[in-house]
Order: C-alpha cells, then sequence, then structure tokens
C-alpha cells in the first residue's frame, strides 16, 4: 500500500497536503485529517485514498476542469498542463481522468478530429502545420497519421488555392518573380506541401 511520506499544511493553514512515497497525491481538510487519522510513516489503502479525495477535492477540482473544457476540447497534454498549474494532487488527478474519460470528456482522437475540422474550416492549413501544432498538443504520431490520412490532397489544393487568391491581393502590382516568391513563401508558412504548392502558385499567377 502507498505510505504517508509528508503532511504539510497549506499557505491557507485551512488544509494539508499529502504527499504518497514522496510525491503530492491530494489534500484534505483538518478534519478529514484528524478523522481518517492520517499520520506519517502511515500506510493508506487506494481505497481510503480515493475515499478522502472524493469528500472534497475530487469535486472542487473536477468542477473547475469541467469548466475549463467548456470553451473547448483539450488534449490530455493540455489537461496535464492545466493540472501542474493548479497544482493537483496526483491521485485527484486520476480520479477526475477517469471520471472524464467515462463521459468521453478526454480523448485525443477526438480532440484531434476536431482541431483538424476546426482549422480547415476558419483558418486552413496544410498538413505538416497541422502535424506541428497537433504534436505541440501531446498528440501521438499515429493518432496524428491516422487523423491527417483522411484529408484528400484535392480538398488540400482547393483550400490552397483559395489562400492564394485571398493573398494576392496584397501582392498586386509586384513583378512575377517577387510575386511568386512571396506567395510561395506564404504557403510554406501555411504547411502545405511542396508539390501542392509550385501547382497553385503556377495555376493563381497564370490566371492574373
Amino acid at each position: 500500500m502507498p505510505l504517508i511520506t509528508d503532511i504539510k499544511l497549506q499557505k491557507n493553514k485551512k488544509r494539508f497536503n499529502i504527499y504518497l512515497d514522496g510525491k503530492f497525491a491530494f489534500a484534505v481538510s483538518a478534519e478529514a485529517l484528524a478523522k481518517a487519522e492520517l499520520a506519517i510513516d502511515k500506510e493508506i489503502s487506494s481505497e481510503k485514498v480515493e475515499e478522502l479525495i472524493k469528500e472534497d477535492e475530487f469535486i472542487k477540482f473536477y468542477d473547475r476542469v469541467l469548466r475549463f473544457l467548456s470553451y473547448r476540447p483539450r488534449s490530455e497534454k493540455e489537461l496535464q498542463y492545466w493540472f501542474k498549474r493548479k497544482k493537483v494532487g496526483s491521485e485527484t488527478q486520476k480520479l477526475i481522468e477517469k471520471k472524464l474519460r467515462q463521459y468521453k470528456y478526454l480523448d485525443d482522437q477526438e480532440f484531434t478530429r476536431w482541431w483538424i475540422e476546426q482549422r480547415m474550416t476558419f483558418r486552413p492549413f496544410g498538413k505538416r502545420r497541422l502535424s506541428l501544432e497537433l504534436r505541440q498538443k501531446g498528440i501521438s504520431k499515429e493518432i496524428i497519421e491516422e487523423q491527417l490520412g483522411s484529408l484528400k490532397n484535392e480538398d488540400l489544393s482547393q483550400l490552397a488555392e483559395k489562400l492564394a487568391k485571398k493573398k494576392l491581393k496584397a501582392l498586386k502590382g509586384l513583378p512575377y518573380f517577387e510575386a511568386r516568391t512571396k506567395l510561395t513563401a506564404f504557403l510554406a508558412r501555411r504547411g502545405f506541401r511542396w508539390e501542392i504548392i509550385k501547382e497553385v502558385v503556377a495555376k493563381t499567377l497564370k490566371k492574373e
């Protein structure tokens, strides 16, 4: 069973941080601490840990997590970062994540699908840029490849052409080679593959 290795009074002097096996696990009120007879070097069962957490800390942070997720879906890495900023104990994290997965509020597959759909609808990017963004969100290579694999080259070409036409308005009056260079760089920054960029730039400038 986990061992209580430390008990520290919080700055507000109303709650105590409980450390299991050297790692901050959860927090309890002074009343709960005394009632459960928690003490350093005392073993505590996983069932008891879950019971203590659910009494107050779980409810407190679970409601806050739901508010955090209400703005937009989050990846598991984003949630971990939130836990770190809010100093949520490791055992509390496990219980919250378990419940979120149960109700499908935390799912990297669904998050990736949502992220790609939002980008394609409101701020189109090529696969390279999308892959970079998703990696930064902590999405695995396997999930990224699976979800990006559903994007058709024809659709990406159409999106690149739409962006190129819009960008061309700002390049009006520039010499052909300068306009081509700037348009190529613009689409490259958007993460489109060279084959698509080459085709779209030639097609767009030819129409002018």
